[in-house]
């Protein structure tokens, strides 16, 4: 298994491998539409509570450096690669549209997370911290 950008970099310069599972799709498939999510942005519910309004304008950057990344793809590609990500423009570009970037606030991606962790949780409970998150644990999107 390979994540992206590298699936999209392998099948670019060996045309001959093929994606056998879309994990994304597959994950949609089993678990009832839930959404496979790998990634989430976490700060600290002390400072969160004490800083709303970086917070909200921070949240608000992110989903606009999101939406343009996924609108222009061309521009998302130069900036991964200054940024030093990836070293090639044209398989960035390729690899953007298969990265699933997306933003999702909290209060809609809770579903899906508590359902990803409580299959966690039904192989090794100590993955997720010894027991499924409680609601305390999602501090925005109330």
């Amino acid at each position: 298994m390979s994540p992206e950008p590298f699936v999209t970099t392998i099948t670019t310069k060996k045309p001959n491998i093929k994606v056998a599972v879309d994990m994304s799709k597959a994950w949609e498939e089993a678990n009832n539409g839930s959404q496979l999510q790998m990634t989430a942005l976490v700060v600290n519910k002390e400072w969160a509570e004490a800083n709303p309004k970086v917070l909200d304008k921070f949240l608000k950057s992110y989903e606009a450096s999101i939406n343009a990344v996924n609108d222009n793809p061309a521009e998302g590609a130069k900036n991964i690669v200054a940024a030093g990500i990836m070293t090639d423009a044209a398989l960035a570009e390729k690899a953007i549209p298969n990265c699933n970037i997306v933003f999702i606030p909290v209060k809609d991606a809770q579903k899906s997370l508590n359902e990803y962790y409580t299959i966690l949780a039904g192989f090794e409970p100590k993955a997720v911290g010894g027991k499924v998150p409680g609601e305390d644990f999602y501090v925005l999107g109330k």
